[in-house]
């Protein structure tokens, strides 16, 4: 107990003199209040002073800390009372230790904890005698403290078992322990030193394992590719048939591409265009979270061959995309990849020359019109080769079929590679010129087409003269003019040209 005036001590009992290590009370009296509790607290210790207006009013008890002239600090309640002290208002305040009762609490909250823990906590000895076993211990080993008290820690846990070796490990090791019934127990044993022993947390992950064993064999016996991607990018697992699929494992495949993430490996759509970094399904699943499946994209084995596959990219986590592995489920496409665009390539393309067909060509004036991205569509020719039934009567139709070949050839290779040339059907073919066109620049395009054609050709010993008539159209950037009113006109303006003169070009609107 003491008693302060002004918050200065004036009185302290002897209890409360041994309970501050003060050798006597000199050291005490005469000193402020506020030395001897946390800045923190000061203000509220003022408050509940300023509350005890009457003689002989007392404070409701209060926790705090006080701080003993050893340095040490000790928990305690006090309660104030107003008095009267030599004629003058002072405050007494009773103390209470609360120490002891706080350690009596921490060791209830912590039996508590010993007894309702999941994990088995086991005490032992230096020696490694069991000196503690709790209930969750009992549950995951089949053996009661009963059974296991005093003897060796490894006979409690089934497996040998060494406290001072784990800790001077680094303390945690992943190890195989035996329950009673003989059950092989995959377990996590952390190990810490204490003043008469050795204190072990040991968690069952028997579960855990079992479930992770169980996935991985399922995963391994899929002929789906698996592959697990860290949150970096990076490789964490691929099951055997993604390695079959890929040619290679994926560490291989980061060595090879010389890439440090799986989504930096090139991929290619069907219309054989690589993919840009923030195109990639795992760049695109990682920043939305957003699950992919069905996307078709190749990939160039290392022994050069390209596969096509369909694929899913989804979170393992998607409660935490940051921080979440990514799945990818791949499926070897490639026959049905290839078949398709070989029924693709037959329902847009002539048999006969190879060249796009009648379907291929109106697509392409229609998507080339005005054209979201690329060079749009500057001018259409109508070509139609003169004399092919004479060649046909005269030398036959596989003569003619000849004849269609070469000349398809020939006006191919007369073009500008990004320009095209298809076959309209019969002797007639259209060419699709791309950029913005003048009547001067097709004027130069239809002479070197002529000039292309009309090389000396031989044929069973016969040696031939292609000629042609071309019509034209040019196409402004606002077009209005449908397809078939586009390859009308030029048509149109090659069969005016036909009955002017044969091999010749017209290239005049009409």
């Amino acid at each position: 107990m003491c008693v302060h005036d002004g918050e200065v001590l004036v009185y302290v009992n002897s209890a409360f003199v041994a309970w501050m290590t003060a050798e006597s009370d000199a050291q005490l009296v005469g000193r402020d209040l506020a030395e001897f509790v946390r800045p923190d607290a000061v203000d509220g210790i003022r408050a509940r002073l300023a509350a005890l207006r009457k003689l002989g009013q007392a404070s409701a008890p209060s926790a705090g800390v006080m701080l003993r002239l050893d340095g040490t600090a000790i928990e305690a309640t006090a309660v104030a009372v107003r008095i009267r002290w030599q004629n003058r208002t002072a405050f007494q305040v009773i103390f209470q230790d609360v120490t002891a009762q706080r350690t009596a609490e921490d060791l209830r909250y912590r039996a508590a904890l010993v007894h309702h823990v999941s994990d088995a906590l086991i005490a032992t000895t230096a020696a490694g005698a069991v000196t503690s076993w709790n209930p969750a211990a009992a549950g995951i080993y089949g053996r009661t403290a009963a059974e296991v008290m005093g003897r060796p820690v490894s006979g409690a846990v089934g497996a040998p078992l060494d406290p001072a070796g784990i800790t001077a490990a680094g303390g945690v090791v992943h190890t195989l322990h035996h329950a009673a019934d003989g059950t092989a127990l995959t377990v996590r044993v952390s190990a810490a030193a204490m003043d008469t022993g050795y204190v072990l947390v040991c968690a069952d992950l028997t579960a855990l394992r079992r479930a992770e064993q169980h996935f991985h064999t399922v995963v391994a016996s899929m002929d789906a590719g698996v592959v697990i991607l860290g949150a970096d990018g990076r490789p964490e697992m691929a099951n055997p048939a993604a390695e079959n699929i890929l040619g290679a494992s994926v560490d291989e495949l980061l060595d090879v591409y010389h890439v440090a993430r799986v989504d930096d490996i090139p991929l290619y759509e069907p219309d054989e265009r690589r993919l840009s970094g923030n195109e990639h399904p795992i760049v695109q699943t990682l920043k939305t979270g957003v699950a992919l499946s069905g996307r078709i994209l190749g990939f160039d084995r290392i022994d050069g061959r390209r596969v096509w596959l369909s694929g899913s990219c989804r979170l393992l986590d998607p409660a935490d995309p940051p921080h979440s592995s990514v799945i990818i489920t791949i499926h070897d496409i490639t026959d049905q990849h290839v078949a398709r665009q070989h029924l693709t390539y037959q329902a847009t393309h002539d048999a006969l020359t190879g060249l796009p067909n009648r379907t291929l060509i109106l697509s392409c004036i229609t998507a080339r019109t005005h054209p979201s991205n690329g060079r749009r569509l500057g001018a259409v020719l109508f070509l139609d080769l003169d004399n092919l039934k004479i060649i046909n009567d005269t030398l036959g139709h596989a003569a003619g079929d000849d004849v269609l070949r070469i000349a398809a050839q020939r006006l191919r290779h007369a073009l500008d590679p990004e320009d095209t040339v298809g076959r309209w059907g019969g002797d007639e073919f259209v060419i699709l010129l791309f950029g913005d066109h003048t009547h001067t620049d097709v004027d130069q395009q239809t002479r070197a087409l002529h000039n292309a054609l009309s090389a000396p050709m031989n044929l069973q010993g016969t040696t031939l003269h292609i000629h042609a008539s071309i019509g034209s159209t040019l196409i402004s950037p606002d077009e209005q003019r449908s397809p078939t009113d586009i390859l009308r006109l030029a048509d149109h303006n090659m069969y005016r040209t036909k009955k002017r003169h044969q091999g010749s070009t017209h290239d005049k609107e009409q």
